[in-house]
């Protein structure tokens, strides 16, 4: 799966390419953490394309919700581990410095690219006419 997306100003339009079972499941994961708005519809532009609309912010929003659970899930419970302390605050300093960068990765992964045409929802169109 590759996420895309297109800034358009206030909205981003975050293209998501993969398997239709893929696009639903990411689609379902950005609704679960905060990552789109609650009336977000996904639009499909083909087979292996899709679309929502949302803010810069939410999706950081989701990156960091994101990735706190993909890090929790991962952390190995072995208190031989070196890279994992479990104690008070150091394991908790520990796992929010993995959490955050953990969520600038998956952010800085996206890739820029137009591809809408048009972005017709925030913009109208003129055209010069004769005087």
């Amino acid at each position: 799966m590759k996420l895309i997306y297109q800034n358009t100003g206030l909205h981003w339009a975050l293209g998501i390419e993969g398997t239709k079972s893929e696009i639903k499941t990411f689609h379902a994961s950005l609704f679960n953490n905060g990552g789109v708005e609650k009336n977000s519809r996904l639009q499909w532009l083909g087979e292996r394309l899709a679309y929502v609309w949302t803010t810069q912010e939410r999706l950081k929003k989701y990156f960091k919700n994101a990735s706190y659970h993909e890090v929790l899930n991962n952390v190995d419970a072995n208190p031989n581990n070196p890279e994992w302390v479990h104690q008070g605050l150091r394991f908790g300093a520990t796992v929010s410095r993995k959490i955050r960068e953990r969520a600038e990765e998956r952010y800085n992964e996206m890739e820029p690219e137009i591809f809408l045409a048009k972005c017709s929802r925030f913009t109208e169109e003129y055209q010069m006419g004769t005087l």
